[in-house]
C-alpha cells in the first residue's frame, strides 16, 4: 500500500468519525429539547378527541342541596300587651331546612369521525331532594296578654286559626329530572387550552310536593271551652318543559394527566305548570254552642310559561391513556350550581264566604329554585 493511499484512507476515516459525532450530538440536543418542553408532544395527542375512541360512556355521582324561595311556613310572633302599656313585637320568619341528597347522571357520547370530529352526547340527570321545618309556641294571643304564637302562611286566619298555632311543621319533596341531547366539539386553542362548545335540546320534569300542618286551640267565645284542631295545607306543582340549550367548557392542562376546567350552560324552555292546593279540616264560623265543622278548600291552576335555567361548574380532573392510546379514563371532581327562575308557583287564597257575600283573591308566593353541590364523575372512552 502506497503512502498516498494510506493517507487518503486515514482522512476518510476521520471525516466519517467526525460526522458521526456531530449526528449523535444533534440527536442528543433534540432529545434534551423534547424532554424539557413545557408541554410534551404526547399531550397534544390527548388534547382533542381521538377518532379511534368513538364511544364515551359516563357516570356522575351528585350530592346536591336544593333550595327554593317562598316556602316559609309561618311567622313566630312574641309580643307584649297592646292596650294600656307601651308594646313591643318580635317576629321570626320560619323557613325550611334543606337537606343534602344524592343523585346521579348517566351519559353516553359518540364521536363522529366523518363529521369533523363532532360528538353526540345524551345525558340524563336525576335527583330527589327534601326539606323540613318544625316550630312550637305557647299558642296564646290577645290584646291585653302576652303573645306567643305562630301565624300560619298557608291558611286563612279568619276561619282556621283565629288565635294562631301552637305547633307548625312543613315538609317539601322535589323530584328533578332532565334529559339533554347535544352536539359537542373539542377545539385546541393552544398546547394548554381546550375549548368544548356544545348546543342542543333539553327536556325537564320538575315535580314539587309541599305539606304544612298547624295545630291550634280554637275558642268560640271568651268563656267557652277551647278545643284542639289540626289544619293541613297541601300544595303540588308539576312543571314539564322542553327547549334549547347551549354552553361551553374550558380546559386548562397542567400536565399530561392533570387539568382544571370550568363549565357554563344556559337553557330556555317552554312548558306547562300544573298547580293544585287544598286546605283540609278548615273551620266554618260556628255560632253559640254550635262547634265549627270541617270545611275543606281546594284551588288549582294550569298555565304555560317560558322559563330560564343556568348552570355553572368549576373543578379538576385526571386522565390517562391505555393500550397505545386506544382507551382513555377520565376522573373529575367539581363544585357546581344551577338556577331555575320562577319555579315556585304556589299561591295563598284569602276568601270570605258569608250568608250574602263571597270574595276570594290569590296572593302569589313566587320564587326561584336553586341547586348547589359536588359532582364526582368518571368517563371511559374506547
Amino acid at each position: 500500500m502506497s503512502r498516498t493511499t494510506f493517507v487518503k484512507g486515514l482522512f476518510l476515516f476521520a471525516a466519517a468519525g467526525f460526522l458521526n459525532i456531530e449526528a449523535v450530538e444533534n440527536e442528543t440536543v433534540m432529545n434534551w429539547q423534547k424532554r424539557n418542553r413545557e408541554i410534551p408532544e404526547m399531550e397534544m395527542q390527548v388534547c382533542c378527541d381521538d377518532p379511534c375512541r368513538r364511544y364515551q360512556p359516563r357516570l356522575d355521582i351528585l350530592v346536591w342541596q336544593a333550595d327554593e324561595d317562598g316556602l316559609e311556613y309561618g311567622t313566630k310572633m312574641e309580643a307584649t300587651p297592646i292596650i294600656g302599656v307601651a308594646s313591643s313585637t318580635r317576629t321570626e320568619l320560619l323557613d325550611l331546612d334543606f337537606d343534602w341528597d344524592p343523585g346521579f347522571l348517566l351519559g353516553f357520547g359518540y364521536l363522529i369521525s366523518d363529521f369533523d370530529s363532532w360528538a353526540i352526547d345524551v345525558n340524563w340527570t336525576h335527583i330527589h331532594n327534601h326539606a323540613h321545618g318544625r316550630t312550637t309556641s305557647e299558642g296564646i294571643e290577645g290584646q291585653t296578654t302576652l303573645v306567643d304564637t305562630i301565624v300560619p302562611t298557608w291558611v286563612n286566619l279568619l276561619f282556621e286559626l283565629r288565635f294562631g298555632a301552637s305547633l307548625a311543621s312543613a315538609h317539601w319533596d322535589l323530584h328533578y329530572d332532565t334529559l339533554d341531547f347535544e352536539l359537542r366539539k373539542s377545539i385546541c386553542l393552544s398546547e394548554r387550552l381546550l375549548l368544548k362548545p356544545h348546543f342542543g335540546v333539553r327536556g325537564a320534569w320538575i315535580d314539587q310536593h309541599y305539606k304544612a300542618k298547624y295545630d291550634t286551640l280554637l275558642l268560640l267565645a271568651a268563656d267557652s271551652t277551647p278545643f284542639p284542631r289540626l289544619v293541613t295545607f297541601i300544595g303540588d306543582t308539576d312543571f314539564k318543559a322542553a327547549g334549547l340549550r347551549g354552553g361551553s367548557e374550558v380546559v386548562c392542562r397542567l400536565t399530561t394527566e392533570w387539568h382544571l376546567f370550568s363549565q357554563f350552560s344556559a337553557n330556555i324552555l317552554y312548558g306547562k305548570f300544573e298547580v293544585h292546593m287544598k286546605n283540609l279540616n278548615d273551620q266554618s264560623l260556628g255560632e253559640g254552642g254550635v262547634l265549627p265543622s270541617p270545611m275543606n278548600f281546594f284551588a288549582s291552576e294550569h298555565f304555560k310559561r317560558i322559563r330560564l335555567n343556568f348552570e355553572e361548574a368549576v373543578g379538576f380532573g385526571w386522565e390517562r391513556l391505555f393500550r397505545c392510546e386506544k382507551y382513555r379514563l377520565c376522573l373529575r371532581a367539581a363544585f357546581e350550581m344551577s338556577q331555575w327562575l320562577q319555579q315556585n308557583e304556589l299561591f295563598t287564597t284569602f276568601y270570605f264566604r258569608g250568608q250574602d257575600t263571597i270574595s276570594s283573591f290569590p296572593v302569589r308566593s313566587q320564587g326561584d329554585l336553586s341547586f348547589m353541590g359536588v359532582r364526582l364523575s368518571g368517563q371511559f372512552d374506547f
